[in-house]
C-alpha cells in the first residue's frame, strides 16, 4: 500500500505541477503520459537517487544539504526525458516537482502504513 501512496503522490505532484506551470510543463500525451513518468519516476527514485545522492555527497556536505534539492531535479528531468509525452523546460521546475513529491510523501506516504 504504502509503495502504491507513494507512486499516486508523483502522478499527482506531476499534475498539480503542469497546472501550476503550464507553458513550462507541457502534457502532450495526457493521462498515459502522466502515468508513465510518475511510474519512471518512482523507478528512478528507487533506484538511481541513491546512487546520485553518494556521488553528490561532497557538495551537499558543502551546501549543507541544498545540493539534493538539484540531484532530484535533475531525476525528474531524467524522467521526463526518457517520456516522449512531456516537456518540462527549465531545472528550477523539476526541483518544484521533486518539492512536491517529497511534502506529498511527507504527509501521505507514512501513514499508509
Amino acid at each position: 500500500m504504502k509503495l502504491f501512496v507513494k507512486w499516486l503522490v508523483c502522478a499527482v505532484s506531476l499534475f498539480l505541477t503542469s497546472q501550476i506551470f503550464p507553458g513550462r510543463f507541457v502534457l502532450w500525451g495526457g493521462l498515459p503520459a502522466l502515468i508513465a513518468c510518475a511510474t519512471v519516476l518512482w523507478v528512478l527514485n528507487i533506484f538511481l537517487r541513491p546512487l546520485l545522492q553518494l556521488l553528490a555527497l561532497p557538495f551537499s556536505l558543502v551546501t549543507f544539504g541544498l545540493f539534493s534539492l538539484v540531484v532530484n531535479g535533475v531525476v525528474v528531468a531524467l524522467a521526463a526525458a526518457l517520456i516522449p509525452g512531456i516537456a518540462i523546460h527549465g531545472l528550477w521546475v523539476c526541483v518544484f516537482i521533486s518539492l512536491l513529491i517529497s511534502l506529498g510523501n511527507m504527509m501521505f506516504a507514512h501513514k499508509a502504513r
